[in-house]
């Protein structure tokens, strides 16, 4: 899969993508006979993105990009059955773990990356 990160490509292996959708309400209110209201201001998209057999400098450089103070970055990941979808994302989370150490070269692999749209879908 191509990951593209403020409009840098990275080849890599996917373990798993799983997208939620996160109804955000401007209010919720339960009437007196019970009838439940609200009023949906809009819709977020969050993925997360499991990674796995990065080469070791394209894993670096995407840490780095990703690691940098910055308010949001800008991504394109799949999207439906053949298109892409490109945002301004924050991303909440970022994991991965240790794999081997061979010699003094660390090899660290099943990196996880949560990413939240910044506005609301169309």
């Amino acid at each position: 899969m191509i990951l593209t990160v403020n409009g840098y490509d990275f080849e890599v292996g996917t373990i798993s993508l799983k997208r939620d959708w996160n109804i955000a309400e401007k209010y919720r209110a339960t009437t007196e006979s019970g009838l439940m209201l609200r009023e949906v201001r809009g819709i977020y998209l969050t993925y997360t993105l499991t990674l796995r057999n990065i080469n070791s400098i394209i894993y670096d450089r995407l840490l780095y990009i990703l690691t940098q103070k910055q308010n949001m970055v800008t991504v394109t990941l799949p999207m439906g059955a053949e298109g892409t979808i490109t945002f301004q994302a924050f991303f909440t989370a970022i994991s991965d773990e240790l794999v081997k150490t061979i010699g003094n070269e660390h090899h660290w692999d099943n990196l996880s990356i949560k990413f939240e749209t910044r506005d609301i879908l169309n």
